[in-house]
């Protein structure tokens, strides 16, 4: 009997124990994600500035700190790019490819000091909207790589960058 009374305050501590960890854990990256929303500058450059929509092209990446701060993180795998056309029709102004993840991770991490920035290269399919001017509304996942938990993955944030362009 006193035994499983033992286990069942054993089960309860570790319970909050877990719960208090997961709760500081969220915070902690809470608190960094308002500081790297500001920060964090997210630039996209194509190789033309005329796209074809439905072809994969490689795009230029740059993620700039404009902060005061460091910031240690991660490139997350989740990515969208939501084209929209200036050109009006039902059902094809407005479209989008999205990469999702359920439990996110580090893909690439990086470190980056004040006024420094991060580059790479990565293809992305142009979504299938009505030819002519436009724009592309692009998001990258920005992991916590100290703000993680086993069963759900770490906490992420999405940075964001627009770009005007013409779409054929």
């Amino acid at each position: 009997m006193a035994l499983d009374s033992y286990r069942r305050i054993l089960a309860i501590s570790f319970a909050i124990v877990a719960t208090t960890a997961c709760a500081s854990a969220h915070k902690r990256a809470q608190q960094d994600f308002i500081v790297w929303d500001q920060a964090l500058r997210l630039s996209a450059t194509p190789p033309s500035s005329v796209l074809d929509a439905g072809r994969t092209i490689p795009f230029s990446f740059r993620l700039r700190n404009d902060g005061k701060k460091g910031i240690a993180a991660c490139l997350g795998y989740a990515r969208e790019v939501l084209a929209i056309s200036d050109v009006r029709f039902p059902g094809r102004s407005i479209r989008a490819n999205a990469r999702l993840v359920d439990h996110p991770g580090c893909e690439e991490p990086f470190s980056l000091a004040p006024g420094s920035e991060f580059e790479w290269t990565e293809d992305v399919t142009i979504p299938d909207v009505m030819p002519g001017p436009g724009q592309l509304r692009i998001s990258i996942a920005i992991v916590h790589p100290r703000a993680c938990e086993n069963r759900y993955g770490c906490y992420t944030t999405r940075i964001r960058t627009i770009l005007k362009t013409e779409i054929r």
